[in-house]
């Protein structure tokens, strides 16, 4: 079976629950994406922030503030590689687990993330 979005194929897809502190890390070929989750109180507004490994073999992405129960995510695919010629991209949706009732009350459990890594075939020129 093959997938597309758009001029987009779908390289893999699906979803994962995290567990609280723990990075989530892809490796695709001989790169390594790694996801990151941390709170800052000094603002409530999401904020993503990507910095190469000192090999440039993968990248950290550190998802600040991503506590919506209700989903927080990219509106375009973001753009981290190249694999097989073809530009690769990340489409990612990031739920917060907390608990919102009696003694759960915000108790953080880890992050739910569903994700899509898309290929797209590079233009010409």
């Amino acid at each position: 079976m093959k997938i597309q979005v758009g001029e987009y194929d779908v390289y893999a897809e699906g979803t994962i629950i995290g567990i609280h502190n723990e990075p989530i890390r892809f490796i695709i070929d001989n790169l390594t994406f790694e996801l990151r989750f941390e709170d800052a109180e000094e603002t409530v507004e999401p904020n993503l922030r990507a910095t190469p490994f000192a090999d440039n073999m993968g990248i950290t992405l550190v998802f600040t503030n991503f506590n919506n129960l209700y989903g927080s995510g990219n509106r375009m695919p973001l753009h981290l590689g190249i694999i097989d010629n073809k530009d690769l991209f990340f489409n990612y949706r990031i739920y917060d687990l907390r608990g919102d009732e009696g003694a759960e009350k915000n108790i953080i459990t880890g992050k739910t993330v569903h994700y899509t890594w898309l290929l797209k075939s590079k233009k010409e020129g």
